[in-house]
C-alpha cells in the first residue's frame, strides 16, 4: 500500500497519468451509462455526450489547478495541451462508439465541447500568467530584504 501511494505522488503532477485516468473513468461511466439505459437512444446519446463534456470540464480544472504545483512550468503547459487534446479525441471516439452519434452530429454539443477546449487553453494562459506574476513579485521582494 505504501508503493501504491509513492507511486501515486509522483504521477499526480503527470499529465500523462492524469489524462489517462480521466479517460479510464470516463469510459467506465459511458459503458454503464449504456448499459443502464439499454434502448432508449436518443437519453442515452445524450448522456453519452454529456460524460464526454464533464470529464473534459474535470481534466481542464484539475489540471491547471495542479500546475500551480510544478517546478518546470512551460513542460507541463505542453504536456498537458498535447494531453488534453488526446483525451478529447479519445473521448469523441468512445462516445461515437457508444452513442453511434459521430462529433458532427452530435448538436449543441459540438459547440459546448469547442466552448471547453477554448475554455481550457484560456483558464490555463490566465493561471500560468499569474503564477509567473506572483514569482516575479516574490523574487522582487527578495532582492528588497537582502538589501535592508
Amino acid at each position: 500500500m505504501n508503493s501504491l501511494s509513492n507511486y501515486l505522488d509522483q504521477q499526480k503532477t503527470n499529465p500523462i497519468f492524469q489524462a489517462v485516468l480521466v479517460g479510464g473513468i470516463a469510459f467506465l461511466v459511458m459503458a454503464l451509462s449504456k448499459l443502464s439505459r439499454g434502448s432508449n437512444a436518443e437519453s442515452n446519446f445524450e448522456n453519452i455526450w454529456i460524460v464526454v463534456i464533464m470529464f473534459l470540464l474535470f481534466f481542464a480544472i484539475f489540471n491547471t489547478v495542479i500546475s500551480l504545483a510544478v517546478e518546470n512550468q512551460v513542460v507541463y503547459f505542453w504536456r498537458s495541451i498535447t494531453c488534453f487534446f488526446a483525451l478529447l479525441a479519445l473521448l469523441l471516439l468512445s462516445a461515437y462508439l457508444f452513442s453511434g452519434v459521430s462529433y458532427n452530429e452530435s448538436g449543441f454539443f459540438r459547440w459546448i465541447i469547442m466552448v471547453v477546449g477554448f475554455g481550457y487553453l484560456v483558464f490555463f494562459s490566465i493561471v500560468m500568467a499569474m503564477s509567473r506574476i506572483v514569482k516575479f513579485a516574490q523574487k522582487q521582494d527578495k532582492k528588497l530584504r537582502n538589501e535592508e
